[in-house]
């Protein structure tokens, strides 16, 4: 049934891509819902469908990515043909196992602040995103070194959701517990610094991009101007 579920889920997203320009999948997204709400500060009815998707993983864990989402349908696949079994462990399993939460940590904090970048790593927008093919190949040649590599460690909507099954889990007390889901899913034990640095990094990324965002309109000024033009000051003036 979960597979029968990928597919017809997988097709849906490429023929509503391809064919209409109903944006079903960013309409139930809760990442990207969130980060809209972030930074209009109003709650709506966009955030209805999103919620639905949250309440299901508060109670049935991530189901949602197992049984629905199109790109993690596809890492599947590619790993079931190529019959990957691999696992990360030790140090390098310990490198990677909190950079979802903060992703989704950076995310939110830029969104808050109205600078969103949810559309370079929310994984609807890098499957449907021709700007983005070089992170979707990135992606898929990630999984040489795990079965869903991307979907375990750095997926920013997954870390989202996991946190929301957390909710429950930490209501029954099973702070220790595993996730259901899968045997490699830990709960995260966030460390200050880790946060801390989370929110530096949300921080930082706004300004950066002003920064960056006002010394390239300089110098596409400075490019467009004709060969032997006035100084800028003089050339506008005329």
């Amino acid at each position: 049934m979960r597979r029968i579920s990928q597919i017809l889920f997988l097709l849906l997203f490429f023929a509503l891509y391809k064919l209409t320009d109903f944006p079903f999948f960013f309409k139930i997204d809760p990442l990207v819902n969130f980060s809209v709400f972030l930074a209009d500060k109003k709650i709506g009815l966009y955030l209805l469908l999103p919620l639905c998707v949250l309440i299901l993983t508060y109670f049935l864990g991530r189901i949602f990515c197992f049984w629905f989402c199109p790109l993690g349908s596809l890492l599947e696949f590619v790993s079931d043909i190529f019959r990957n079994k691999r696992v990360l462990k030790g140090k390098a399993r310990s490198i990677f196992k909190y950079v979802n939460y903060i992703l989704l940590i950076i995310i939110c904090v830029c969104a808050f602040l109205k600078y969103q970048i949810v559309g370079l790593v929310d994984p609807f927008s890098i499957l449907s995103n021709k700007g983005l093919r070089i992170i979707l190949v990135s992606i898929f040649l990630l999984e040489i070194f795990q079965k869903r590599f991307w979907c375990m460690y750095l997926c920013p909507l997954g870390g989202l959701l996991d946190l929301t099954k957390k909710c429950r889990q930490l209501k029954w007390g099973l702070s220790q517990a595993k996730r259901v889901d899968s045997p490699h899913f830990n709960i995260p034990h966030f460390s200050r610094r880790h946060f801390l640095a989370a929110i530096a990094a949300g921080v930082s990324l706004p300004l950066i991009g002003k920064v960056l965002k006002g010394h390239a309109g300089v110098v596409q000024k400075k490019v467009l101007r004709p060969p032997g033009a006035l100084n800028e000051p003089d050339f506008i003036s005329k």
